[in-house]
């Protein structure tokens, strides 16, 4: 997401996979010195690596009749339902899903950082 050969944002490449509002705040934040390319990282695995298994136990993830399974489908369901720009919707739908590279999350998946 960053411009050939330096540590700035590329707004074209970040326009193609965010909406702008998005985009406008990504800008804003400061990078540092990177020295690898970005790559693509499957959330679906912790070693990100895809997989066929699991795929799967992300299709069937929704099924299940756990209470803490339902009381999420409820949360999801209201949280679509706002008025809130989509946005703020995906990154709300993101987070309760644990596809938020947060500092705990990144931990658990041994990220060194």
């Amino acid at each position: 997401m960053f411009e050939d050969n330096s540590c700035q944002w590329n707004r074209n490449k970040l326009q193609n996979v965010v909406p702008e509002p998005v985009v406008d705040m990504i800008m804003n934040v400061m990078t540092g010195e990177i020295d690898e390319e970005d790559r693509v990282r499957w959330c679906g695995e912790n070693k990100g690596k895809f997989t066929v298994k699991s795929t799967y136990r992300l299709s069937t993830y929704d099924r299940g009749g756990s209470s803490d399974l339902d009381s999420l489908k409820k949360t999801l369901k209201v949280l679509w339902k706002l008025q809130i720009p989509s946005f703020l919707q995906l990154f709300r739908w993101k987070i309760s899903r644990q596809a938020m590279p947060t500092c705990d999350i990144l931990q658990k998946k041994t990220f060194k950082g």
